[in-house]
């Protein structure tokens, strides 16, 4: 028998997943029978005793985070939304805790990730951490500019982070800081660490999130990255790509590559092997220099260089 509630919940966490949203070229279009197939791969059912599996501590972030994010390649913004609203009501996972000074074997268990103050999550970000940590983050700090780096050392900067934190509730962040002595900082999203690559859209040039692009609302996990490339030299030649198309030449793309890509644009195949021959082709990924770079193009509406 069917769970009412579980079923109420899926239906409010399916009106987050954007329409545009697929994992593949047969994509179901029912988006609230995907949640459904996700929770079956955790062993949940629609039934009372999944329910109750799914609010119950045995039900871990990180094994729906690999399930919806990693496998079915969901934006993990969105897997964070619709997660806390299937598991509303539950009570909060444990996490280890570094002490800051105490030894690695020494880990005590002093708080869930939600109870932790923003110092405490702060002091445990990095490349390593636990995606719960990321995940609280992310959503404290509004998927602002929060993580103050160095930007010769690279290194990353606990209390000015802490001060982009309190902003961030209030207002737009700036990508880059001049403290009073004239020091610049670099400001990042939770999620970029400075001296690695990111990919980038081929059609925005936006840093992409699991593979998803938020400002057309597509995602480019499925398109390998010839036919990426070939995507960015029909940008170049003026070809029209707006969401309609974009989701139209991914699906191309995915289920026919790079040659049926060539097959229907032969005039950017030309441009295509000219550039591949003179090793010009469009980059496909970026450093976080280079997203500094990018940055202070963006438009006026968000601020570059903030003093304080």
């Amino acid at each position: 028998m069917s769970c009412e509630k579980l079923q109420e919940k899926v239906a409010k966490a399916a009106e987050f997943i954007p329409k545009s949203f697929r994992t593949h070229a047969e994509f179901p279009l029912v988006k609230i029978d995907w949640i459904f197939e996700q929770l079956s791969a955790l062993g949940i059912e629609n039934s009372e005793t999944g329910h109750e599996l799914l609010m119950s501590e045995h039900c871990k972030f990180g094994y729906a985070r690999e399930q919806f994010v990693d496998k079915g390649k969901l934006p993990i913004v969105i897997f964070s939304k619709i997660w806390g609203i299937l598991r509303e009501g539950a009570k909060e996972e444990p996490t280890e805790v570094q002490i800051p000074g105490v030894t690695s074997p020494q880990m005590v268990q002093i708080h869930t990730v939600g109870q932790m103050s923003t110092k405490e999550l702060i002091e445990q970000y990095g490349p390593d951490c636990s995606s719960e940590i990321e995940s609280e983050i992310l959503k404290r700090s509004k998927g602002r500019n929060v993580i103050v780096f160095d930007v010769s050392s690279k290194k990353m900067n606990i209390k000015h982070s802490l001060k982009f934190m309190k902003e961030a509730k209030h207002h737009v962040t700036p990508s880059e800081w001049v403290d009073d002595t004239g020091e610049i900082w670099s400001v990042f999203p939770v999620g970029y660490w400075p001296n690695v690559e990111y990919d980038i859209c081929p059609v925005t040039e936006e840093v992409l999130t699991d593979g998803y692009c938020a400002s057309l609302g597509v995602s480019w996990s499925a398109v390998d990255d010839d036919c990426r490339k070939f995507i960015a030299v029909m940008k170049l030649k003026g070809i029209r790509l707006d969401i309609m198309s974009v989701n139209q030449v991914i699906d191309l793309a995915k289920e026919k590559g790079l040659d049926g890509l060539k097959k229907r644009f032969p005039t950017v195949t030309i441009e295509y092997l000219r550039l591949l021959d003179e090793g010009r082709l469009p980059p496909i990924d970026v450093n976080s220099k280079k997203i500094e770079e990018r940055r202070h193009k963006k438009n006026a509406f968000e601020p570059r260089v903030h003093r304080h």
